[in-house]
């Protein structure tokens, strides 16, 4: 029984992403509108100790048919009836026969039996910023209406144009809401610039690549095709080549498939040239990761034979590394929705690939929505920086949405260690800002202005933009950056954009389309927030 996920939002973010599907606005799938307060379920007397766990092995056995089952602690009590009504919609469309349903009535009451009367959120306790930021907000003309910026990424070298080098690095991102690449150049000032692709419409992420090996760089875009999620094939992974002629600077590499959050390229077979793992995120019926192995070219575009990796819905990121250093290419995979898990997928060398679990997914309201393949504690392996916050895939900011280290031990699953709670956390990155030889991390965090998220009197209690500064070997001090804003950061991303030797950061913000009629200058931005602490020599800690 799928019971949280199915109207996730990472999927767009891809980043959240993004990504982690816009869905504010949205009742449940199947019209769940019912009034919690004529819920059935709550007439009659509570149900005692024994009757609860009396029904454990019935409800265990439904509920775990698909994922992790549910602890009723997550959901306040008024929340149970349209959960539990929304899962089953999706099991009657799932239409599965080998699980026996118990009733409705009988599992809300089991849930919200054991339920809270509120979840209770903690407020964020952070020091003041040792690194002064100098905050830049950059407006840009967004053709279609507030910016849905669901990725931000730093490149080096030249820009995506091909005709606008920059000296240092600049910042791409995907605004997914009006269909355009755009990219944060620094000079004098900063100076943004846009650009639509034929048949980009809803871009996910922008991967910088050299895929047919000419040695000039090339970009893999991942096409959600939706901006709302549905199950539909107009997912697509895109070929974008600045340095070609106009009519041949997009090919399309993939195409009737999902929702397309994440495609990232490596030599899976050893044969010399690129393939793509592509993460098609999908929604309810739609969904896989695939494999592209590239077969040729022809008149200069790269040729690929798809096969899919795993058939599961939800994936969002898919980053590519040596995780067992066997002198092949892996891949990790976040796969959300119900299943909430972070998994290996080893590299068998004939073509196919062994899963292995890093994180299994305990909660299926968990609400991830992003991770980063990175050696945090600087022992020379891999590890996994680990976010979620998705707030709209259930209706509620979470008490225990955050950042989590899943540290790599040397074997499986990894073990995991929370850096911070953080309500609405989207994206998490890690780089050394403070310029003393160790990782730090930045977060940014995105509450919905308005309903249908709950979250009375949230302005100015939540951060926003936060980072945390890596005091010793996997110890962390939080220090607040931004707070209050009206709409937060979804996505966000770390460089040295001005060339002086320390990390600024970059962040970008999510307008989704009721807020259309909003000063253009609150959500048409990228912002910029400049490090301004002084370049030190590492210390030992």
């Amino acid at each position: 029984m799928a019971v949280f996920d199915r109207q996730k939002t990472t999927g767009v973010y891809g980043s959240v992403f993004g990504v982690f599907a816009l869905t504010i606005g949205l009742v449940s799938f199947y019209g769940c509108d019912s009034d919690p307060d004529t819920d059935p379920a709550r007439d009659g007397n509570p149900a005692t100790s024994a009757e609860i766990e009396a029904l454990r092995p019935q409800i265990t056995a439904f509920c775990g048919g698909c994922h992790a089952v549910p602890d009723p602690a997550t959901f306040p009590k008024n929340s149970w009836h349209h959960e539990v009504e929304k899962a089953y919609g999706f099991f009657r469309a799932s239409d599965r026969k080998d699980l026996t349903a118990p009733t409705m009535t009988t599992v809300v009451r089991w849930f919200r039996e054991q339920a809270p009367d509120s979840l209770v959120l903690s407020p964020s306790k952070g020091t003041t910023s040792p690194i002064p930021f100098r905050h830049e907000p950059i407006p840009y003309d967004a053709p279609g209406g507030a910016p849905s910026i669901s990725g931000v990424f730093f490149q080096t070298g030249s820009g995506f144009d091909a005709t606008t080098a920059s000296p240092h690095t600049s910042a791409l991102f995907c605004d997914m809401g009006n269909g355009i690449l755009g990219e944060a150049l620094a000079g004098k000032n900063v100076r943004i610039s846009v650009k639509t692709l034929p048949g980009l419409e809803h871009p996910a992420r922008i991967t910088k690549t050299d895929l047919d090996g000419n040695g000039s760089p090339d970009y893999v875009i991942s096409e959600l095709g939706s901006y709302l999620p549905e199950d539909h094939n107009h997912g697509q992974v895109l070929w974008y080549r600045p340095d070609a002629e106009e009519a041949q600077q997009v090919s399309v590499l993939l195409a009737d498939v999902g929702r397309v959050t994440d495609a990232q390229p490596g030599d899976f077979d050893g044969d010399g040239d690129l393939d793509l793992i592509v993460a098609e995120f999908g929604w309810i019926k739609t969904g896989r990761i695939h494999l592209l192995k590239q077969t040729g070219k022809v008149d200069g575009v790269p040729q690929f034979e798809s096969s899919v990796i795993d058939t599961r819905h939800g994936t969002i990121h898919v980053p590519v590394a040596d995780l067992d250093n066997d002198g092949d290419l892996d891949f990790v995979a976040l796969i959300s929705q119900e299943h909430e898990e972070v998994a290996a997928f080893l590299n068998r060398g004939d073509g196919s690939f062994e899963r292995q679990l890093i994180h299994p997914g305990s909660e299926p309201a968990f609400g991830s929505s992003g991770i980063e393949l990175v050696d945090l504690d600087g022992d020379g392996d891999l590890d996994v920086l680990y976010v979620n916050g998705d707030s709209l895939d259930s209706q509620l900011i979470k008490p225990y949405h955050g950042v989590r280290w899943l540290e790599n031990t040397g074997d499986f699953p990894f073990e995991r260690h929370l850096i911070g709670l953080i309500p609405g956390a989207c994206r998490a990155v890690s780089g050394d800002l403070d310029n003393d030889g160790d990782r730090d991390i930045v977060v940014g965090a995105w509450i919905p202005p308005e309903n249908p998220v709950t979250s009375p009197d949230k302005d100015g209690k939540f951060d926003t933009l936060l980072w945390f500064e890596q005091t010793a070997v996997g110890e962390f001090r939080r220090h607040s950056i931004e707070r209050n804003t009206r709409y937060g950061f979804m996505s966000a991303d770390l460089g040295d954009l001005d060339g002086d030797g320390d990390l600024d950061i970059v962040a970008g913000h999510f307008g989704v389309q009721t807020d259309f009629d909003v000063d253009a200058q609150t959500v048409r931005k990228i912002d910029v927030f400049w490090n301004m602490g002084e370049s030190r020599q590492p210390t030992s800690k």
